[in-house]
């Protein structure tokens, strides 16, 4: 028995796997978004589409974790900008 013999790689990609990858583009867009244009308005937006994508497909979890990390990495960054830039941060 060999070491992949459990794994997803040779699975064909479904529609919800899809459906998955692209909300997940969406969040890392959105994430690069966020550092530019209001961090507290947008990360709670793209936090839910992310949990939505890891539900819709098990398939890409570990992607959707690394999401997660960038969304709110990049909402500090966001937030750090703004604040010393003295615009708004909602």
């Amino acid at each position: 028995m060999s070491a992949h013999s459990d794994s997803n790689v040779m699975r064909p990609s479904s529609a919800a796997d899809t459906l998955a990858i692209v909300l997940l583009v969406l969040a890392f867009a959105g994430a690069i978004l966020e550092i530019f244009y209001k961090p507290f308005l947008v990360a709670l937006p793209l936090l839910v589409i992310t949990m939505v994508a890891i539900r819709v497909s098990d398939r890409y979890r570990r992607i959707g974790m690394i999401a997660v990390f960038a969304i709110t990495l990049c909402w500090l960054i966001g937030a750090a900008f703004a604040v010393w830039d003295s615009r708004s941060v909602i």
